[in-house]
Formats: structure tokens, C-alpha cells, sequence
């Protein structure tokens, strides 16, 4: 076990058995002799597992926030001295200067302890920090990667794969799977092996039992195996060795974690290769259970991430398609406003009089001609019933009355009574003008002097 040793003492200890004692053990060892020495050793080891031994020469010069210090999970602090004294609650015991055989036992096992306690520390500081970084991105491709180095880090695995549910084969839409669910397929997405630098292919293929991946989907329950090459009989699922065929890698131990949305339905699984030891046979050992309680937590949180980051995203398609159409609409409406501007500054200077009503007669639009040709202006027309320009009452009214009731075309001699109140002998063309659908929303009425009319 590595740990930092600091001892603080103006006694020559060389010789003395607990000394020794901390010998046995790797790591720094600093020996101070002054109070300022001391107090920037213990800075410099807050977030370091240490032993510090304390003189009881120096025992008094202990200040209240110095002990404060001294009591947090990182240190083991030791009194050595001749005598029995009282010890302080933040000393875990004191050394005699007698050679004491439990010494070594007690300080082992808490050694064991502070290191465990330090390192579930270190595990939830680092997997609320994980968390944090989840929540914040939303970028798929990026949190996929966060995904896949995180749980490698906290679990010390040296490769990683992760795989998501999609509707079918040649599909890119992410999807669920639940007890319901027919057809749907698992799409590998990304993977990183610290061992071995190759590139994979993204794949889709059918959610079955018999592969790792798919009985996790099925189940939606984590799978720790030990050993890849030795799976038991009584499970269903083998582990695919054609990747180990062609890259010359060796599979062993295997976590494989499904990712649950807030609907407890698996949307994809985070799958663990080869747990890194150095001690062990090969460098490799078992995932254990903290690993999957703490990979499964993380999956936990990747799902939502990966369902928020899916749901930006759709949002964002969706937000881009209306910007699409909006803007093809305005195109199309600015080239049709285009179009209808060059058509009214033609019927707006045509020399044949024009006139617009709606399909009840009102008068909505004249042009020049109009004016000239009637003596009225615009503005003395506008909202009238088109029938006042009528010089005679009578069947020509009812004929064209008709024509707009019935919403239909007609034309004929036509008496128009100008401003002046004279008679202009016209001939009259009136034409329904239909919307989509086939309703008729105006007519456009075409006068000429019927003297020009053969």
C-alpha cells in the first residue's frame, strides 16, 4: 500500500520500530522539525492518504483548525511519546517506544479502510461531476463520447462499446424497446479501446437473446462476465469473438449496462471490456459489484442526457424544417407579389377601361383608363355598387345582375353613365375570376366605346 509519511520530531527515530514499521510500506516520507515545516507538509497532503506522526514534544503546538484538518479521511495521525498522556480525539493512537506486534495490524487495517473511504469519495465527486457535464451537452455525438469515456475511467476498463435501439435496420432514428416492442434492431454507435487502435463500423442488427448486447435489451438487466471464453452453459448468450478473430484482441471480462429512459424502456446499453489491474494475471480481473452499481447509476443519467440531447435535437430539425418553409413561402410569395405588381402596372395603364368587383358587385379597384373614360375618380368609385354606372334600368341590369349571381361570363352593348351624366354607349365584357377551389371571389369588367366595337 502507498501512502505519504510525515513525521514530525525533533528525536532521532531512525532506530525506533515504529519507524521501521512505516517503512514496510511505500511511499514519500518527509520528516519537519519546526511547526511552519509542518503545517505546509500537511497543506501539501490535504487530498493525499497520509500518516502523520506527531512528537509529543510538538503535541501542544496543535492549534483547534490544524486539528480540524488533521481529522478528515485522508490522514492517520499518530502520537509518539514515552508516557501515557491524554490523547486527542483526532490522534488514532499512540506510539510507545516499545515495539507494540497489534500496532502493525491496526494500522494496516485502517490503512485499508481510509483508502476505501477516499476512494467512494473520489468515485461520487467524479460521478456527480460526470452528471453535471450529461446535463449541460447537447450535442449527441459529443455526449456519446463523454458517455463512453467517463464509465471507462470509473471503471478502469480499457475498451468500450455503446449501442443504441433503433426502429429497424438502416434506421438512424434512436428508439426504446419494452416488453411490446417487435422488429427493432440495436445499432452499434461508438467505441474506444485504449489497447488497440482501430477503427469499428457503425453496425444494426436484430435484438436477439443469444448475443450479450440483445439479452441486456431484452431483460433490460446488467451482465457480468468474468470471462468471456468461459461463459456458463445455462446462459443463453455467447460472447461474438469475430472482432477478437481479426484484431488479435483477448476479451475477458465484460459489463454490459442497459440504458433505461423515465419510462424504465432501454434505449441503448453501455457495454465494459477488460477491467485494468496491474497486479493481476494479465493485468486483467472480474468487474465487481460497486463497478455496476456505479456504471449502472451512470447509465442512468447518460439515458436521460441522451433523451434530452434527442429531444434538442428533434426540436432543432424541426425548428430548421419551418425555417425551410417559411422561407421557400416568402420566396414563392415574393416572387408571386413580383409577378402581381408587373400584372397591375399593366391593368393600371391598360388602355381599355378596367374595373374589380367582388362577387356581390361592391367596386374594389379602377384604373386610369376607367377614370378618363367615366369622368369619375378612384376614390368617388371605390365601395359602390358597380350597377350606379348603369344609364338604363331595366333587362340589360338583370342580365348582368344575373351574370354575377350566377357567377358566370358576360358581354353585350352596354349604356354607361359617366360623371357628367351623359350617355357612353359601351360594350361590356365581365369575367368571374376563380380561387382554387373553383370559387368565384371577383369579376374583372372590360369597358370599350361601342363605336370602336365592328
Amino acid at each position: 500500500m502507498n501512502f505519504r509519511k510525515v513525521i514530525f520530531t525533533r528525536k532521532e527515530i531512525e532506530n525506533n520500530w515504529a519507524y521501521d514499521s512505516l517503512m514496510d510500506y511505500e511511499g514519500e516520507l518527509v520528516t519537519v522539525d519546526s511547526y511552519e515545516k509542518f503545517m505546509l507538509e500537511i497543506a501539501f497532503s490535504k487530498d493525499i492518504l497520509s500518516v502523520v506522526v506527531i512528537s509529543s514534544c510538538f503535541y501542544s503546538l496543535i492549534s483547534k483548525d490544524l486539528e480540524i484538518s488533521l481529522s478528515k479521511d485522508n490522514f492517520i495521525c499518530l502520537e509518539l511519546k514515552d508516557s501515557e498522556e491524554i490523547i486527542r480525539e483526532f490522534i488514532f493512537d499512540e506510539l510507545y517506544c516499545l515495539e507494540n506486534g497489534y500496532f502493525r495490524q491496526r494500522l494496516s487495517k485502517e490503512l485499508k479502510n481510509k483508502t476505501k473511504i477516499m476512494s467512494s469519495r473520489s468515485t461520487m465527486t467524479e460521478f456527480n461531476d460526470i452528471a453535471k457535464g450529461f446535463s449541460v451537452e447537447k450535442d449527441i455525438n459529443n455526449l456519446l463520447d463523454m458517455i463512453l469515456e467517463s464509465s471507462m475511467k470509473i471503471s478502469s476498463a480499457d475498451a468500450a462499446s455503446i449501442y443504441i435501439v433503433v426502429d429497424g435496420e438502416g434506421e438512424d432514428k434512436y428508439s426504446y424497446y419494452d416488453s411490446n416492442s417487435r422488429n427493432k434492431h440495436i445499432k452499434f454507435v461508438i467505441s474506444k479501446n485504449n489497447s488497440l487502435k482501430v477503427h469499428l463500423e457503425t453496425k444494426t442488427s436484430p435484438i436477439v437473446e443469444n448475443s450479450i448486447v440483445g439479452s441486456t435489451v431484452i431483460f433490460g438487466e446488467p451482465i457480468n462476465i468474468m470471462d468471456a471464453y468461459n461463459v456458463t452453459v445455462s446462459n443463453d448468450f455467447r460472447h461474438n469473438k469475430d472482432i477478437d478473430d481479426a484484431t488479435g484482441y483477448r476479451t475477458i471480462s465484460i459489463l454490459s449496462i442497459p440504458m433505461k429512459d423515465h419510462k424504465n424502456r432501454v434505449i441503448g446499453v453501455v457495454q465494459l471490456i477488460n477491467k485494468m489491474e496491474k497486479t493481476a494475471p494479465y493485468g486483467i480481473i472480474p468487474f465487481d459489484n460497486e463497478d455496476e452499481l456505479i456504471i449502472y447509476s451512470i447509465a442512468g443519467q447518460a439515458a436521460v442526457a441522451l433523451e434530452n440531447s434527442m429531444l434538442y435535437k428533434d426540436m432543432n430539425d424541426l425548428l430548421d424544417k419551418y425555417k425551410r418553409v417559411i422561407g421557400e413561402a416568402i420566396n414563392q410569395r415574393r416572387s408571386a407579389n413580383e409577378e402581381l405588381n408587373k400584372l397591375f402596372n399593366v391593368v393600371k395603364l391598360c388602355p381599355i377601361s378596367i374595373s374589380v368587383t367582388d362577387k356581390e358587385g361592391e367596386i374594389l379597384f379602377v384604373n386610369q383608363s376607367f377614370e378618363t373614360f367615366t369622368g369619375f375618380g378612384r376614390m368617388e368609385v371605390m365601395g359602390k355598387d358597380i350597377s350606379f354606372l348603369q344609364y338604363e334600368r331595366g333587362e340589360k341590369e338583370l342580365q348582368v345582375r344575373d351574370s354575377i349571381y350566377l357567377e358566370r361570363e358576360w358581354k353585350g352593348r352596354y349604356s354607361l353613365k359617366s360623371k357628367s351624366g351623359q350617355v357612353q354607349p359601351s360594350y361590356l365584357r365581365a369575367y368571374p375570376i376563380r380561387d382554387e377551389s373553383g370559387m368565384v371571389k371577383y369579376f374583372v369588367n372590360f369597358y370599350e366605346n361601342a363605336d370602336n366595337i365592328i
